[in-house]
């Protein structure tokens, strides 16, 4: 069926409003588009970490951080303390900003974000490492000024059963490459 043409009468006022009016359909929906992005990309309010265990030995200390879908095991090469961890802001984001003190008298301030789903990011000293679900491990080695940090992922990391996470935690220390050298100082300590 052909389409009737467009009426002789139109005069170059409709024509135009008629114009602005599917030009001003389609900037909305582009609008509405952006605001529903930025809704679905913003940063919800950052989980605090809980600290399932946490151990210290002479030489060495270890905490297993859990957020709602992510974990972390932080081990210190040297003795170490933790102080009271802070809400904080960083850029457009709330982070949780930690200090470790280590008995050599290194300092270690160190941050974390995890925007409540399943992915976020450690900093430490300025190096920001990524956190996508469970399975990070974060080394701190004490040096007597800022400490030395490595992060590595494992893969193979098992899920720690609770209420004895410190020993299945400890017996993975000892197979893990990065970590086997620490595991005999919490063997050795009762």
């Amino acid at each position: 069926m052909d389409t009737p043409p467009p009426p002789e009468n139109l005069t170059r006022f409709d024509q135009v409003m008629r114009q602005l009016s599917k030009l001003f359909f389609l900037l909305g929906f582009v609008v509405i588009c952006g605001q529903l992005w930025n809704l679905w990309k913003k940063p919800s309010l950052t989980d605090v970490p809980s600290i399932t265990v946490t151990r210290t030995v002479p030489t060495a200390t270890y905490w297993l951080y859990h957020w709602s879908a992510m974990e972390l095991v932080l081990v210190t090469d040297g003795a170490a303390t933790q102080d009271p961890c802070r809400k904080g802001i960083v850029g457009r984001f709330e982070t949780v900003q930690c200090t470790l003190r280590f008995t050599d008298g290194t300092v270690v301030p160190w941050m974390s974000y995890a925007n409540g789903r399943d992915r976020g990011w450690v900093e430490v000293h300025g190096r920001r490492y990524p956190l996508y679900g469970r399975g990070y491990v974060l080394l701190i080695r004490a040096d007597g000024a800022k400490g030395e940090s490595t992060m590595v992922h494992r893969a193979t990391m098992p899920v720690f059963p609770a209420g004895a996470e410190g020993p299945a935690l400890e017996a993975w220390m000892a197979t893990d490459p990065l970590l086997a050298p620490l595991a005999p100082a919490f063997a050795a300590e009762p």
